[in-house]
């Protein structure tokens, strides 16, 4: 085992996981986690991969883009006018001001020479979003890049009123500061709360689109842009240039250009090889469907919203979804990023396998380009030398499983749910009689047999629970448990403070009562012991 037990531990959660189990997202809390994470994983500047290889602005569809920036100074002046005296602070208040203008811009350019745009960049005006996950409260960016029914485009714009609109609609975003001041590529730090804002908007976009590998937003910080490029390994961003100058004009209209009207799902971040269904779209109220190709037979076909979407940007960024194999089975798909040195989660299924208790292994590994060779991990996104030195590569890796179950909080009764936690404690205990620690034993992995999906009731007890999610599972040769590192503290006036948890006397710092308090993890190697995760579900059961 490395001696860095930070960087490898599987209980040291990511910015926000603590958002999985929380009924409100802690946007404080939250940014303030993201932006150290940011520190460690990277945050560049590379304005070719973004604009050309990214975006491939020179592709845009218009034949004379001067021609286009003329225009737009001669038929939105009062727009350019606004933008400027809410970047010199002209005018009084805040970026709201910005809000119409950007939006009358570049519906004017997405429009430009009669063309039919895929997708609007709209204001969100407080609009309430569906995330139809977890609840994300009012989190949202200002601008957002939406696909839409045409039946909702006005002479005037996108009409959002009279129907409900979808986080797996927004496409990309645009995140609205006044002033340039608040770039998110600062001159002295690699990270700040701006940078993390832009980040948790990208990570709230993975959430409405799980199968993204990335996400494309804009950073506009008075007059001045840039073009960020969201993946789960960091953020990569193009210069800052100025909208309204003679250089960076032309590049914004080229900007605005290709993700409103050129670029495909797939040319926005979608992964190519999983394609929605024919017929179906991001706009419609029941959820789509998608057939998953993981670069081999069988294939899957999706069945409505996904059960789980981690809310982790840099983490795993794990989905689960109810699938149906090519060869008739139906089951559990998960999807999630897996570290280059990490052992994938399929091979320790295939080594523990069939336990009564534990959800069964029916296929995994991790996915493979379907139109080229290699495995679909960040490098091969960026186009990165395969023996290139990488911070942090992960590759997506799937885990199909039977049977179907529900989380803990669905049971139907008092009596299923101790049933379904005494059949999991059970599952444990052979895990544990052939070898394995399970290590991440959470009411997230904990289920509940499904009737109505399964199609028959439970074969016996045993069964009506189990566990599920052996990624972080080892052998017994070796027990490690996790102790906090530090602790991350929300103060009432909204400020964050990182405490170190142990003293230099081992000692632990208590927080206050009157603050909130997530903690940070690390993976230290203990003595065997008779301590037992069956104390999780035990716990469980008597607060019940």
């Amino acid at each position: 085992m490395s001696s860095t037990v930070e960087s490898i531990s599987p209980s040291r959660p990511s910015s926000h996981s603590i958002s999985n189990f929380t009924q409100n997202y802690n946007t404080k809390s939250v940014r303030a986690g993201l932006a150290r994470d940011l520190k460690r994983f990277g945050i560049d500047v590379d304005d070719e991969y973004v604009l050309d290889q990214v975006l491939k602005i020179n592709e845009a569809s218009i034949g004379d883009v001067g021609a286009c920036v003329d225009l737009l100074r001669k038929t939105h002046g009062k727009d350019i006018e606004t933008l400027q005296k809410v970047a010199m602070h002209e005018k009084k208040g805040d970026e709201k001001h910005m809000y119409v203008p950007l939006e009358n811009l570049c519906r004017t350019i997405a429009t430009y020479e009669s063309k039919r745009p895929r997708r609007y960049l709209v204001t969100t005006n407080n609009k309430h979003f569906e995330s139809e996950s977890y609840s994300t409260g009012s989190l949202m960016p200002e601008l957002c890049v939406l696909e839409v029914d045409d039946r909702e485009v006005t002479s005037k714009g996108v009409n959002l009123k009279d129907r409900k609109v979808f986080f797996r609609q927004i496409a990309a975003f645009a995140e609205v500061k006044k002033s340039h001041k608040d770039d998110p590529v600062p001159v002295r730090t690699s990270a700040t709360l701006n940078t993390a804002q832009v980040a948790d908007y990208a990570a709230m976009l993975f959430i409405g689109r799980p199968f993204n590998l990335f996400i494309v937003g804009l950073s506009v910080c008075g007059t001045r842009f840039r073009v960020g490029y969201f993946d789960r390994s960091g953020i990569l961003f193009s210069e800052a240039r100025d909208i309204l100058s003679e250089q960076g004009f032309p590049i914004f209209v080229s900007v605005i250009r290709r993700i409103t009207c050129d670029m495909s799902n797939t040319d926005l971040g979608h992964n190519a090889n999983i394609r929605m269904l024919e017929g179906h779209t991001y706009y419609q109220t029941e959820y789509p469907k998608f057939e998953i190709d993981t670069g081999r037979q069988p294939y899957y076909i999706t069945e409505g919203r996904p059960l789980w979407v981690s809310f982790s940007y840099l983490g795993r960024g794990t989905s689960i979804w109810v699938a149906l194999s090519s060869d008739g089975a139906k089951l559990v798909l998960k999807l999630a990023w897996r570290r280059e040195d990490r052992r994938g989660e399929a091979s320790i299924y295939r080594d523990v396998g069939q336990i009564l208790g534990m959800a069964r292994f029916k296929d995994g590994g991790d996915m493979t380009w379907r139109h080229r060779s290699g495995k679909i991990s960040i490098k091969s996104i960026r186009n990165l030398n395969p023996e290139a030195e990488f911070k942090r590569n992960v590759m997506i890796h799937f885990v199909g499983v039977n049977p179907i179950g529900k989380m803990l909080w669905h049971a139907k009764d008092d009596l299923e749910y101790c049933l379904g936690i005494w059949a999991a404690i059970k599952g444990y205990r052979r895990l544990k009689s052939k070898g394995f620690l399970h290590r991440d034993i959470s009411p997230g992995n904990i289920f509940i047999w499904d009737e109505s999906q399964n199609g028959k009731p439970a074969p016996c007890d045993d069964e009506i629970g189990f566990l599920a999610d052996l990624e972080f599972a080892s052998f017994l040769n070796t027990r490690y448990i996790a102790r906090p590192r530090e602790t991350v503290t929300r103060l009432p006036r909204g400020e964050t403070v990182v405490t170190p948890i142990l003293s230099s006397a081992n000692s632990i710092n208590y927080p206050a009562r009157d603050t909130a308090v997530h903690s940070v993890f690390e993976e230290v190697v203990v003595p065997k012991s008779n301590i037992d995760p069956e104390m999780t579900a035990h716990y469980f059961i008597k607060k019940l």
